[in-house]
């Protein structure tokens, strides 16, 4: 976890994870509060009134746990997730004031709540922050094609949950008798909830392991979209009020993204080993969710009920696969063109030399045993030379290692202008070269003119350094037998070596006389 500075300006040592228990014990734990609520309120130990009072507060306590889980979550987190855990914490804020403000009301005036609210607008705020912060999760790649396709994958979702609760609520929360206005805010939050949750869907399928808690929100969210277009229903029909069973939803869904908060106290940065993409399930999710409204409303078509409604969503739901699918395909396209050039890239490094960019030991063994080949097939010649520069230790002594390696550079420049550019001149290490030469009519004349350019000085900053070099050659001629390349490597090593103590010998002479 990056480090925050103090306000002293000293930099915090990381927070230590704290130990917390597996997400399933937390569902576990959830879930009997919402059990041992429900029980409650269908008993009514204290009569209607008290049954009522511990149901809203109960709700307002779930909300105010996640909202303090969130900020103690945000506290503790990474910057990246940060901002996403601080926006759900003002988000459950936000809905645990408007449940004390509707606890109040029912508390003081002894009766229903009225719908809508000004506390319906502190719930409507829950989605609108909770998408907020969804929006700054961090995605497994921040590319743009990666970006829209999390988008498209949260308006497939939306569109797949709306054919279904569409379908399932035979038409949607209206009905003749029903307050338009209450009808209409009540479809508010569950169309709110849809965005919300796509948005979480998306995020999950798109982001990397170690992320935790992200799995227990959308379950939360998924309740809450059910919850919600559950209440809107019973609005229109005009049964909504506290103490219905719609209210162990909401306080599910409080205590859910509480879990999902407390799931563990820390972010902690991807492993290197793990992969940069989300697991196989998470990036199904938007398929699996495609699938569901595809087939609910093919059984719609099926029973005979031609809903405009539901086609059109449908509509939308294969739409949005169908671009989903062309911008994945040409991600995938991208990602195999910089695949084949990093592929590219790595043969190059593994085959030339880092410091001249020349053919190394390896290229030049295989272009060695290319060209013996040619010779055993087709008896083709073949000519290596060996290039050995001469005092260059000299060099590395006297102006330093930097100086040779720009000698080096240098010389690697000379042989290849010297030679035809099917030849293949390898730099063997230190200051020794190899040129294959091929079809070569008079080797000899490719040894002059590299032995001519490499008489020249080499400019090294303000410094003029004088080479020399000793070229030992082999030949392969036509009608002899094919040798090995390590017999040919010795054999024009030996030649250099021959050209070198000669070369000395002349010296020595020269000095005597």
């Amino acid at each position: 976890m990056t480090p925050r500075p103090s306000p002293a300006g000293t930099t915090r040592s990381p927070t230590v994870p704290v130990s917390t228990p597996p997400p399933a014990v937390l569902v576990a734990l959830a879930l009997s509060a919402v059990t041992a609520l429900a029980l409650l309120v269908r008993l009514e130990p204290g009569g209607p009134v008290v049954a009522r009072l511990v149901d809203d507060l109960a709700q307002a306590v779930a909300a105010t746990a996640a909202a303090v889980c969130c900020g103690r979550r945000a506290h503790r987190s990474t910057r990246a997730t940060a901002p996403t855990w601080w926006c759900y914490a003002a988000a459950t804020g936000a809905w645990a004031i408007g449940q004390y403000a509707w606890t109040y009301h029912e508390a003081v005036a002894r009766g229903p709540g009225r719908f809508p609210s000004l506390s319906d607008v502190c719930f409507l705020l829950f989605p609108l922050l909770g998408a907020a912060g969804l929006l700054r999760w961090p995605l497994a790649d921040g590319r743009d094609p990666l970006r829209r396709r999390a988008l498209l994958d949260g308006v497939l979702v939306a569109a797949a949950l709306f054919v279904v609760a569409w379908s399932v609520s035979a038409g949607g929360p209206t009905g003749a008798g029903a307050d338009l206005l209450a009808s209409g805010a009540a479809l508010v939050a569950p169309g709110a909830d849809l965005v919300h949750l796509s948005l979480a869907v998306a995020v999950l399928s798109h982001t990397r392991r170690g992320r935790s808690g992200l799995g227990v929100l959308v379950a939360a969210l998924v309740g809450l979209w059910a919850t919600d277009w559950a209440f809107a229903l019973l609005v229109t029909t005009g049964r909504n009020g506290t103490g219905s069973l719609v209210d162990l939803g909401w306080l599910a869904t409080m205590l859910l993204v509480a879990a999902a908060a407390a799931r563990t106290a820390t972010d902690r940065p991807p492993r290197a080993d793990e992969p940069p993409m989300a697991s196989t399930g998470c990036a199904l999710l938007p398929y699996a969710a495609a699938t569901v409204g595809l087939a609910v409303a093919l059984g719609d078509r099926l029973a005979g009920r031609d809903d405009r409604v539901t086609t059109a969503a449908a509509a939308v739901v294969v739409a949005a696969l169908l671009v989903r699918q062309l911008l994945a395909v040409l991600d995938h396209r991208t990602l195999l063109r910089r695949v084949l050039a990093a592929r590219d890239e790595l043969e190059h490094r593994a085959l030339h030399d880092p410091l001249t960019g020349l053919a190394n030991r390896s290229l030049l063994d295989r272009r060695l045993r290319e060209g013996l080949g040619h010779h055993r097939r087709d008896r083709r010649g073949l000519c290596l030379l060996y290039v050995d520069l001469d005092d260059f230790k000299e060099v590395n002594d006297d102006h330093g290692h930097e100086a040779g390696d720009l000698v080096l550079q240098q010389v690697a420049v000379r042989l290849r202008e010297a030679v035809r550019s099917t030849d293949t001149v390898a730099r063997l290490g230190g200051d020794e070269f190899a040129v294959l030469l091929v079809e070569a009519d008079d080797p000899s004349e490719v040894a002059g003119r590299i032995a001519t350019a490499l008489a020249e000085p080499v400019l090294v900053g303000a410094t003029r350094v004088s080479l020399g070099a000793s070229i030992g050659s082999t030949i392969v001629t036509a009608d002899e037998p094919t040798p090995t390349a390590q017999t040919l490597l010795r054999r024009a090593d030996r030649a250099m070596y021959d050209v070198k103590r000669a070369v000395r010998r002349v010296a020595a002479t020269a000095s005597l006389g």
